[in-house]
């Protein structure tokens, strides 16, 4: 066994013997007075953890509190480090009273409790107070706080009710088109699928739902037996059971889509503008209805409430008419079983979305109504671009579309 010299304070033995010494009275502690002093003295010195003590303090000086906390955190972790085996009672606590024994330091003659330089102990005490206050503000009973807790762990998500509006949109279309397969064995002039848009699959709204759950509404009375362009008694018995499916499956989309927008609204209103929850009921239902009304597409909602409806639209209106006659034309008999006008079709398509899109994500860009305004500026080179793919559709339409047209007038 060998001994050797160490200072009394390096000691864990010691240190505890000394403590000791102080809590059973044997020992008094010197007075220390605490003088505030324009400048720390910094000079290093043979302990560690009194040179590790002055540079937090330097560092506090300097404003560099975070990194001064942090400094004081791995201090107590080495310190901790040192008795892991429980070779000494001394806590993190301990080394921190022993290095602060009066508690944080406080700047003289300055009001304020920002002039408190609070120890990380009293940090930790102070976090504990906090978490085990009891709520007493707007939350403070257990129904509200169970209302809270429902919105913001509903049973179904905003994501899995979006998925379950696209997935009733696309069993209504496969629906839908069973009953088109059926009926054009009738028809003399085959029944499209102009009702289901293609903003529809991409991007579903209510109003777009809804539109679209009207549309086949109106397409399927012109079926009716005895109305110009119906079908036969037999056929209508076939399709008849088949049209309540598909607008059954629209209806759940909407009732899916609807549960996604209060979602939405719940969780707005919960938190308020501020995160705080702090709407009062009139604000809590404008909130609300803003949020679950159908936003209108191509349009700025200027900050004192005025509408204003983009220069572009009669542009996009132009690129949704185009889209709406080529889906309509694969439909066609000749068309649909050619596989270079079906391939030409879907190539402009992806051409008119992408005009679409592009013109849209600017319109998204301009967030002033001066910026909206001057969006009037594109329209010549956007209608210069339709203009362009409208005339290579009126060719593909003189030489693929038959002189009939492709939807009943219906």
């Amino acid at each position: 066994m060998s001994f050797k010299h160490v200072k009394f304070e390096d000691s864990p033995v010691m240190r505890s013997l000394e403590k000791l010494a102080f809590d059973k009275g044997l020992v008094k502690k010197e007075e220390i007075a605490k003088t505030a002093s324009k400048k720390l003295d910094l000079t290093p010195t043979d302990n560690l953890m009194e040179n590790v003590i002055h540079l937090c303090a330097g560092l506090r000086e300097i404003n560099m509190h975070k990194m001064a906390d942090d400094l004081e955190k791995n201090l107590m972790i080495y310190k901790q480090a040192q008795t892991l085996y429980e070779t000494s009672k001394e806590t993190g606590e301990d080394l921190v009273d022993a290095a602060h024994p009066k508690g944080g330091h406080k700047l003289e003659d300055v009001d304020s409790d920002m002039a408190k330089f609070h120890t990380i102990v009293e940090k930790h005490l102070s976090a504990l107070k906090m978490i085990e206050k009891m709520p007493t503000g707007k939350l403070a009973n257990a129904k509200d706080i169970i209302k809270a807790v429902k919105v913001v762990l509903a049973e179904d998500t905003v994501e899995s009710l979006e998925a379950q509006v696209k997935d009733n949109i696309n069993k209504a279309f496969n629906r839908f088109n069973r009953v088109r397969e059926i009926a054009n064995k009738d028809l003399t002039i085959e029944l499209g699928t102009g009702a289901f848009s293609e903003d529809l699959f991409s991007n579903p709204t209510l109003d777009e739902i809804q539109s679209t759950k009207s549309a086949v509404a109106r397409k399927m009375w012109g079926l009716k037996p005895g109305i110009l362009m119906g079908v036969t008694e037999d056929t209508w018995s076939i399709i008849s059971p088949m049209i309540p499916q598909v607008t059954g499956f629209l209806d759940k989309a909407m009732e899916a889509k609807r549960k996604a927008n209060q979602i939405r609204a719940g969780v707005l209103v919960a938190e308020g503008p501020g995160g705080s929850g702090d709407l009062t009921g009139g604000e809590a239902k404008k909130t609300e209805d803003k949020l679950l009304a159908p936003t209108p597409p191509h349009v700025f909602q200027a900050p004192d409430g005025r509408s204003l409806f983009s220069p572009l639209r009669a542009n996009f209106s132009k690129i949704k008419g185009l889209k709406g006659q080529l889906n309509n034309w694969k439909a066609i008999g000749s068309i649909a079983k050619s596989k270079e006008a079906t391939s030409w079709i879907n190539e402009e398509l992806a051409t008119l979305n992408e005009i679409e899109q592009r013109y849209t994500a600017t319109e998204k860009n301009a967030t002033t109504e001066t910026e909206w305004k001057n969006l009037s500026e594109l329209n010549g080179p956007m209608a210069t671009e339709i203009s362009k793919e409208e005339t290579d559709i009126n060719q593909f339409k003189a030489d693929w579309v038959p002189a009939t047209p492709a939807t009943p007038s219906a």
